[in-house]
Parts: structure tokens; sequence; C-alpha cells
């Protein structure tokens, strides 16, 4: 039987407006410059007690350079900040949590061979949030808080191309050794986490797609994909209390492209989690833990024309 004391009831708005202004220009030796600003306004309400609960305005800037000097080979850098703003949602008491930010620094190095079929980008990144949803540690309804502070470094890898007339690859692999929380607002009550492992944050993973499609003949048009991704252990709340284990799941698909004169219908069909894997997805750093999605399938019609 489900105890009142413990259940409450809410209704939210939020109105998000934003709008960003940028330019690319290209210099001498090769250079390309980016540089943009972005305003945003964020303005929540609670539609039963009939308040404003949040009223926010942010700027963020976002830069980059980058140089190609041959055909085959660019080398960038970028910068650039986000906003996100702060929700009442599951709050009883009122209290607004702080608008989430975040800085992210960014290098790497862009290759393209056989005329573009294969490309392929290695990357070092360092991403630093503020004011991240973390749960609290009263029960029963574990109110959510704002951790302080938390960093993340890592290197990404992509390939990505044709290796063979229809058939394409692409794959990714992400290694991320560094993520902590740097700063914890809070320290009463057992709840400063400063120097624990990010919640969420898998130290490796990474996805690998194939599809082949045939080029000529009566299956022209026809095309089959398979892919596998995964993630390894996660840790599950901002305590490092417990983890959730790794896992990776398998996809398939199969799409078929015809004209109608000029019309091109491109019908497709995804099985998602083909082997039925049981896995945990996620968890809100607290007293609840998302389950994975279970054997799913999906189809879905196109017309182009």
């Amino acid at each position: 039987m489900l105890d009142s004391a413990n259940s409450f009831k809410g209704s939210y708005t939020q109105d998000w407006y934003g709008l960003y202004i940028q330019d690319q220009i290209e210099l001498p030796y090769h250079l390309h410059a980016l540089a943009g600003v972005r305003y945003d306004s964020a303005q929540g309400s609670d539609n039963i007690l009939g308040k404003v609960t949040s009223d926010e305005d942010y700027v963020s800037p976002r830069g980059g350079l980058l140089w190609h000097p041959m055909k085959w080979l660019s080398v960038y850098g970028s910068y650039t900040e986000n906003f996100g703003p702060s929700s009442t949602l599951f709050r009883t008491d009122g209290l607004r949590l702080p608008p989430q930010t975040a800085q992210q620094w960014e290098a790497g190095v862009k290759t393209e061979f056989f005329d573009g079929r294969l490309s392929s980008t290695v990357s070092y990144f360092d991403l630093t949030k503020q004011n991240i949803r973390v749960a609290g540690t009263q029960a029963p309804l574990f109110l959510p808080r704002a951790a302080g502070e938390a960093e993340s470094r890592g290197i990404e890898f992509e390939l990505s191309g044709e290796l063979l007339p229809g058939w394409n690859m692409i794959a990714a692999y992400a290694y991320t050794p560094f993520a902590k929380i740097t700063k914890d607002n809070d320290s009463n009550g057992g709840l400063a986490n400063t120097g624990k492992r990010l919640f969420l944050a898998p130290e490796h993973s990474g996805s690998l797609w194939n599809t082949y499609e045939f080029q000529t003949g009566s299956l022209q048009g026809l095309k089959f994909g398979a892919g596998v991704s995964g993630v390894d252990q996660r840790q599950g709340d901002a305590d490092n209390s417990f983890q959730l284990p790794g896992y990776m799941t398998v996809g398939l698909l199969a799409s078929y492209q015809m004209k109608i004169g000029k019309t091109k219908l491109t019908t497709q069909i995804n099985a998602d989690n083909l082997l039925d894997k049981g896995y945990y997805a996620g968890t809100n750093s607290g007293n609840f833990i998302a389950i994975g999605a279970p054997r799913s399938f999906m189809g879905s019609i196109r017309l182009e024309y």
C-alpha cells in the first residue's frame, strides 16, 4: 500500500529561449577560426503553487582554431561553455538549485584518406561541470541536491569510411581514466564526496557498426547492418557505494531503398538489444536504478521527393 507521507504531486513548466551568433573565417597559412556566443533565458514555474521557481540568464562563448596543412590532415583546438537551467522537480521544500554550467577544452587530429572515403579523429578533452544533480541522503524522498564541481579528462577515437564498394564501417572508443567530483558543496551529514569517481562515467566505452548495401543486380538497394556497443563498470552514486556492471548489446538493421518515379522510398527495420541482454542503463545517483530496454524492434518508412 502506498504511504501518502512518502508521496507528493507536482506540476512544473519550464520556458527556455536561446539566441546564438557564430562566424567562421579563413585565415592565411591554411588556418580557419570560429567564434560564437549564445544567450539563454530560462524560467521555471510551479503550476500548483502558482509561483516562479527559477529565473536565469546565461551567456556562453565558444571558439576554435583549425589548421589544415595538408589535404588529408587537420589539427584543431576548441573551447566551449554550456548551460542547463535549474530545476525544482522532485523537491518538495521549495529549495532552488543553482543552474548547471560546463566548460570544455578539446584538441585533436583529423585525417582523410582514399579521397575522403576513410576518415579518423583522435581527440583529447577536458570537461568541467558545476552543480551536477545528485541524490540527497534523507529518506524517504532523497531530495536532489547539487554537487559543486566535477571534471573528466580522456581520449576519444573515431574511424569511419567505405572499406569496399557498399561496405561501410564506423568505430568509436572513449577512454576516460579521470572522472572525479572535485568539489562538493555540502560537507554535512556525510555528503562530502570530493575525490570520488563521477557516477555513471565509464572508464572504457565504445561501439562498432558495419553495413553492406548491394550495388548492382536484383538486390540493388538492399542493405544489412550489424553492430555492438558497450560500456564497462560505472559508479552508481556520488558516494561510490555501489557499482553498475558493464554490458554490451548487439543490434541489427535491414533496409530497402527503391525509386518510384522521382520519389525515393526507404523501408527499414531495426532490432535493438538482439540478445535480450539484461543490464542497468543508469541511476539518479540515489534510490532509483533504470533497467535497460529489452529486445525491441522498430520499423520505419521514409519518402523523399
